[in-house]
């Protein structure tokens, strides 16, 4: 069988669709590929966002009783309740930092980021609590910037307990 000039004409004219059909369906299939890759890698990587609003509950609550007790401090008065708060909160901030400790996204890198922060403002109220004079006193300011903690009447009271 011998081919004419328009059988000739018809596939050379098939072929660049054909391949553009073909690079089609192989992008496709990488397409699929790729985003399943992801899913299941962010399926088991980090915490979702259940997790990461369940790990900083237990720190909210802390250091809302760390605030009671921090605005309960008198000159005189012994600052023992507002050490256990202290205590307290730093415990809930390492646990919640254990649970996040696997961060993958973006969200849970901040979060990560905002309990370290948490954890050396709570470090430097239980510092100031148990010395007055701590070096960390001077930086309670800085780092309750915007913060719920009363550290004003910290260093009310760390004054107090220096002069006397």
């Amino acid at each position: 069988m011998v081919a004419t000039g328009r059988d000739l004409l018809a596939r050379t004219q098939a072929i660049p669709r054909q391949t553009a059909q073909r690079a089609l369906a192989v992008s496709s299939l990488v397409a699929c590929f790729v985003a399943t890759t992801v899913v299941v890698a962010g399926a088991g990587g980090g915490p979702g966002a259940g997790e990461v609003a369940a790990a900083r509950a237990p720190v909210a609550a802390a250091d809302a009783r760390l605030g009671q007790a921090l605005r309960a401090l008198r000159p005189g008065a012994s600052a023992g309740a507002a050490q256990e708060a202290a205590k307290a909160a730093h415990a809930a901030g390492e646990r919640a930092l254990e649970v996040l400790g696997a961060a993958t996204s973006r969200a849970e890198r901040v979060a990560v980021t905002e309990l370290r922060r948490h954890q050396e403002l709570v470090d430097a109220v239980g510092s100031t609590l148990a010395n007055p004079a701590s070096p960390l006193r001077d930086r309670l300011r800085e780092r309750a910037a915007g913060g719920e903690l009363p550290v004003e009447q910290l260093l009310r009271f760390s004054r107090a307990r220096l002069a006397d």
